[in-house]
């Protein structure tokens, strides 16, 4: 998977929104995720946080 991050944008690999495997709340939070800084700490109470879901919700995509 070609990751790439810049200031502004994220660019990532077709592949990975196309891949079926992946449900779409999961593609959603690791596009999420991608736009972070590189050494950002990953925690599911700070996707709850900025998020509008529950963290059931993002618990359960991040699985």
């Amino acid at each position: 998977m070609a990751i790439r991050k810049n200031d502004n944008y994220t660019v990532l690999d077709c592949g990975l929104l196309n891949d079926a495997r992946w449900s779409w709340k999961a593609k959603s939070i690791l596009a999420y995720m991608l736009t972070m800084l590189v050494d950002w700490d990953f925690y599911v109470e700070e996707l709850v946080k900025h998020g509008s879901d529950g963290e059931k919700h993002y618990r359960s995509g991040v699985k």
